[in-house]
Parts: C-alpha cells; sequence; structure tokens
C-alpha cells in the first residue's frame, strides 16, 4: 500500500463526522483556546523559533487552536493544513484564517525546503502504522536546512 493510499483513508476517516465528535468530547470555545495558549506557551514556547518570521507550518491544524497561539505570540509565517473541512470551518469561527484543506503528504511534497518549523500535535496517531515512516519523512523533506 503506498503512503498516498494511506493518507486517503486517514482523510476518509477524519471527514466522517470528527469535527461533530470534537465538539461533544472538548469544550472548543473562544475560551478554551485562550486556556490552550497559556499551555503551549508553556510548553512549546521554548521550542519554537526565536524569529518571528520564520515559516511554521501546522501539520493537521485542526480547529486552530495552536495556530492562534502562534499568531498571538507573533509568528506571522504560520499557516495550517488539515484535511477536514468542518475543523477548518471552525478555525475560520475562531477567527484562524491561515488555513487550508490539502493532504499532508501532497501539501509537503509540494513544499520541499519550505518552512523553519513544522508542528504536528495530535496528528501522528492518528495515521495507521505503514504511514508514520513516510509521513516523517516528508516532513524532513519540507523541513529548511537547520530546521
Amino acid at each position: 500500500m503506498t503512503s498516498k493510499n494511506l493518507s486517503m483513508e486517514h482523510n476518509q476517516m477524519l471527514e466522517q463526522g470528527y469535527a461533530a465528535h470534537l465538539r461533544r468530547a472538548r469544550d472548543v470555545s473562544p475560551a478554551s483556546i485562550a486556556r490552550q495558549r497559556r499551555a503551549f506557551r508553556a510548553r512549546y514556547g521554548r521550542l519554537l523559533p526565536q524569529d518571528r518570521a520564520a515559516a511554521i507550518l501546522d501539520l493537521g491544524c485542526g480547529y486552530g487552536a495552536f495556530l492562534s497561539f502562534l499568531h498571538r505570540e507573533g509568528y506571522a509565517n504560520a499557516r495550517g493544513i488539515d484535511v477536514n473541512p468542518d475543523l477548518l470551518a471552525m478555525a475560520r469561527e475562531f477567527g484562524v484564517a491561515s488555513t487550508e484543506q490539502a493532504d499532508a503528504f501532497d501539501y509537503l511534497r509540494a513544499h520541499p525546503a519550505a518552512f523553519d518549523c513544522i508542528v504536528a500535535l495530535d496528528v501522528i496517531e492518528h495515521f495507521p502504522k505503514e504511514a508514520i515512516v513516510p509521513l516523517l519523512q516528508a516532513i524532513a523533506a519540507a523541513l529548511r536546512p537547520g530546521g
């Protein structure tokens, strides 16, 4: 099975009601995003590039909580992709516009050496085991030297 086929299966699974499940299972609101920003700062702030102009990709950005954090921290070139249009619609509801619907493999391959930092929070566990190494290889290829 190719990474493309694995990615297509992954996309189909995520499009089947995941956003509705997320709304039922979590507090997904502007207030929860504000709380998450504090947690993100504590957990990940020291790992982010010092340069606020760094090109950052949030792979599997979902409803945009981490992108919201990045934008609030001054990262003007942060953008996100997700396969799920419902999650991206939620991101827009919360004021996160720098997103697009895209397949992870296709997007990463179309952007070789384009990013200083790629973040994939709560993403890898959604892929089948056979797709993880190809996904990590695609991520590595999309990073700039030193990224």
